[in-house]
């Protein structure tokens, strides 16, 4: 199992092969982002683990190939406590 910042780069390489790194593409990357969402959410609903893990995939792949369309390094270092705590923050 590799880890998301090993996949990340491959991801991207494989983006581009596909010639898929054009940032005149990214309005359609983002209509596979909420396609994406749609189906994972549909998962969930209906409790469907193994569809919701390969979306959640899906959705992360389509982020990584959008943010690299838009020329946007895709930060790793977000310490998610920190972000539980401001998001925590905002709900009070």
């Amino acid at each position: 199992m590799h880890c998301l910042q090993e996949l990340q780069p491959l991801i991207v390489q494989w983006a581009k092969e596909k010639d898929l790194l054009k940032p005149e593409n990214a309005d359609k990357q983002r209509l596979k982002l909420l396609e994406e969402v749609g189906e994972t959410a549909q998962a969930i609903l209906k409790s469907d683990k193994e569809k919701c893990k390969d979306g959640v995939g899906d959705i992360f792949v389509v982020l990584i190939i959008l943010y690299a369309q838009l020329d946007i390094e895709f930060d790793f270092d977000v310490e998610p406590l920190e972000k539980y705590e401001e998001l925590s923050e905002q709900d009070r």
